[in-house]
């Protein structure tokens, strides 16, 4: 990664911010990221305040650092960033056999999936995305060809229980199965919420 963050600060005051020698790394809850493919999160491996100030780094190595090439200009993303303009409602919600459930949103759309469960620590939460729904109500993922669609939350066993959200994806209906624990459920079923994000303008 090669980035460079300029600050300007209430009082009119600049600083600059550059990848180099100073910064350290770890390895964190997120385990991988996909647009298509999708994500794995373990809650398990979350370092608590990280990104505040005051952080204790001292178990994090130091980044390694490679021969710059000329070629690699740092440039502003020409494109404007993805927004939140909506929270959708579950439109249905069906059971499709021993810890398996059809959350259908009602409409297609581009979106991040909030979660709010409840289990012990390293039970296993699958999220599916796709388009359509079979005529049997199965999850339709055949049109989405190579992509995975996939998200995998592995709980981190809160007593209140755990709150994630997932990666930036597009579908209509969510297949969720409690993979490795029983005990594992999802709190307030007629409450849970998926977010709407546009890339465009901010709007629907």
């Amino acid at each position: 990664m090669k980035a460079q963050l300029e600050v300007e600060y209430a009082d009119g005051k600049k600083e600059t911010f550059v990848t180099d020698q100073s910064w350290k790394a770890s390895q964190g809850a997120l385990l991988e990221s996909d647009l298509l493919n999708g994500e794995t999160y373990d809650a398990r491996l979350e370092q608590k305040g990280w990104d505040g100030p005051g952080f204790n780094d001292g178990k994090w190595q130091s980044a390694q650092v490679f021969q710059d090439k000329a070629e690699r200009k740092i440039q502003v993303y020409p494109g404007p960033p993805v927004k939140i303009t909506q929270t959708l409602q579950v439109a249905d919600f069906k059971s499709r056999g021993e810890h398996t459930y059809i959350f259908n949103m009602g409409q297609n759309f581009a979106g991040i999936v909030r979660l709010h469960v409840k289990g012990q620590a390293g039970d296993t939460i699958r999220l599916r995305f796709g388009e359509k729904l079979h005529p049997d109500g199965r999850l339709m993922t055949e049109n989405l060809r190579m992509a995975r669609a996939s998200d995998t939350y592995i709980l981190k066993g809160e007593p209140a229980g755990d709150l994630g959200t997932q990666v930036y994806i597009s579908w209509i209906s969510i297949c969720r199965s409690n993979r490795s624990e029983k005990r594992s459920h999802a709190r307030d079923p007629d409450r849970r919420g998926y977010r709407i994000g546009h890339a465009q303008s901010g709007q629907l």
